[in-house]
């Protein structure tokens, strides 16, 4: 009798130990990273350095207070909207035709009313270009310096692919980062 009782907990103990996994045809698909931000993008910078803003952001997959860009759209529908771009930075005021703008995250409209590029301000003076390329890596699309009528340099801009475009982050003088632009494919860089 106690031959048998041993001989069933062992098999019971064997038998637990033993994971039961169950496949199902949702397994076989990968689950493609996500990001969603709601609220001030301005007043913050550590969402630029958390990796899973990363790995979202290089899969198309960020959402910033409800504004996610396209996976495409033609050239001849952003023009109005990146006309605007420029009229925002000078006027400071968002015609809705155009643009769209929740807290202080700014959305450029296509003319079939897509989002094409999504644009985040970031607490200035808080991430070195160097801190940057730590996190996204040097493998950059393009890169570009901006210099002023005196012929100083005022803005760095590093460009990187995504899944469905490109982002763009721009540095001021001092080589910190103040905005990043989410846009489409087929969108213009700025």
């Amino acid at each position: 009798m106690k031959i048998l009782i041993k001989i069933g907990l062992a098999t019971s103990l064997l038998f637990a130990a033993v994971p039961v996994v169950h496949h199902s045809a949702a397994d076989a698909k990968t689950v493609t990273p996500y990001y969603n931000w709601s609220g001030y993008t301005g007043s913050s910078y550590q969402f630029v350095l958390d990796k899973h803003f990363k790995n979202a952001l290089l899969n198309s997959n960020v959402t910033i207070n409800g504004y996610k860009v396209v996976k495409q759209v033609k050239e001849a529908d952003i023009m109005a909207g990146f006309d605007h771009y420029y009229d925002i930075a000078a006027t400071k005021k968002i015609n809705k035709k155009y643009a769209l703008k929740k807290f202080d995250t700014i959305a450029l409209k296509s003319a079939k009313n897509q989002i094409f590029t999504v644009i985040l301000p970031v607490q200035k003076g808080k991430i070195s270009i160097k801190q940057f390329q730590q996190v996204y890596g040097t493998n950059f699309s393009t890169e570009a310096e901006t210099y002023s009528e005196r012929g100083d340099i005022i803005e760095y801009t590093y460009s990187y692919q995504t899944k469905n475009g490109t982002f763009e982050a721009f540095f001021d003088k001092n080589k910190k980062l103040t905005e990043l632009f989410i846009i489409s494919d087929g969108g213009i860089e700025f």
